[in-house]
């Protein structure tokens, strides 16, 4: 259970243009496997199809101090730009991008900065946005975020890969009712591979082509971080 990166960026892109922002930049974690397979498969063609170019710059892994690449997307005057790093490693860029005269747009076109635990660690990413499939203006995923913090006493700190994993999880349950099994692996696996559409937190459908295998969320949304959490743009 997952989004199609290569749509959700095209669809992120062209939010950030019809919002007036031109000119973008990605900093990235060039020894990150999931970063670099990102950059090489999903993007190929998406920002093209966006009609945007995107200039795209390094960051060797463990790399704390940001002052050159900082120093870049300032004096190139970006609208926007993408930390493409974990929670962790965005928030010091975050920060010190800001402290050091960054005054655009932080953005996020594939769910990787969802999480509450970014607003903790830096504050200045409050407005940050972000294209995912999940929001509480989906009624079912509102219900699934509002059991979470009953369940937990909390809200939900990372809705991404906490709502897939959910969605996951619920998806083989359907399958397994439908099957009349909860050990035949075959029969099971047989199930799943007949099922087209399925829902559970959000709706997910079958994926083809590269997509095959996997059950691709079908909407995208433009969210912007809040205290509180991802809240649809208007």
């Amino acid at each position: 259970m997952t989004a199609d990166l290569g749509i959700q960026t095209v669809y992120t892109m062209k939010a950030l243009v019809a919002k007036g922002y031109k000119k973008f930049a990605v900093v990235y974690d060039q020894d990150n496997g999931y970063v670099n397979w990102v950059r090489t498969d999903p993007w190929k063609n998406a920002f093209s199809q966006a009609g945007v170019t995107v200039e795209q710059i390094g960051v060797a892994k463990g790399t704390t101090d940001f002052g050159s690449q900082i120093t870049k997307i300032v004096s190139g005057k970006y609208d926007a730009v993408f930390p493409f790093f974990t929670v962790e490693d965005a928030a010091p860029f975050i920060t010190q991008a800001t402290a050091g005269g960054y005054t655009g747009k932080f953005f996020d076109p594939v769910s990787q900065l969802t999480s509450l635990r970014l607003v903790t660690l830096a504050p200045k990413s409050l407005g940050l946005l972000a294209a995912t499939p999940q929001t509480s203006d989906v009624p079912s995923f509102k219900k699934f975020a509002d059991a979470y913090k009953k369940a937990n006493g909390k809200p939900l700190d990372d809705p991404t890969y906490t709502g897939y994993g959910y969605d996951a999880l619920k998806f083989i349950a359907e399958a397994m009712t439908k099957a009349g099994t909860t050990t035949d692996r075959a029969k099971i696996n047989a199930t799943i591979k007949g099922i087209k559409t399925t829902c559970a937190s959000i709706c997910f459908s079958q994926g083809t082509g590269v997509n095959k295998g996997a059950y691709i969320a079908k909407d995208n949304f433009l969210t912007s971080l809040t205290k509180t959490g991802y809240v649809k743009v208007k």
